[in-house]
């Protein structure tokens, strides 16, 4: 009976130690899940931003693009006038 017992407290031992090691992985997925949120939460944000600095480039380049062609085409006007001038 004595060996019994002693077999059964030993289980139970390893029973605890097994709910303890369980409860510990819980919390460690759960501080995991958090710690992803958060940086999921910040990247996705820095993604925005990045999107609108991303259009506002784009629609710099679009005026500067346009302003250029203008330049250009006035400088060709201007030359086609001289050359027509000149002779």
């Amino acid at each position: 009976m004595a060996k019994k017992k002693e077999v059964l407290e030993q289980v139970r031992d390893h029973v605890k130690l097994i709910v303890e090691q369980n409860s510990s992985i819980k919390e460690e997925i759960t501080d995991l899940k958090t710690d992803f949120t958060i940086r999921f939460d910040r990247l996705e944000v820095a993604i925005m931003e990045n999107n609108r600095k991303i259009r506002d480039v784009d629609i710099k380049v679009n005026i500067i693009d346009r302003k250029l062609e203008t330049a250009i085409t006035n400088h060709e006007s201007r030359m086609r006038s001289l050359e027509n001038k000149i002779g």
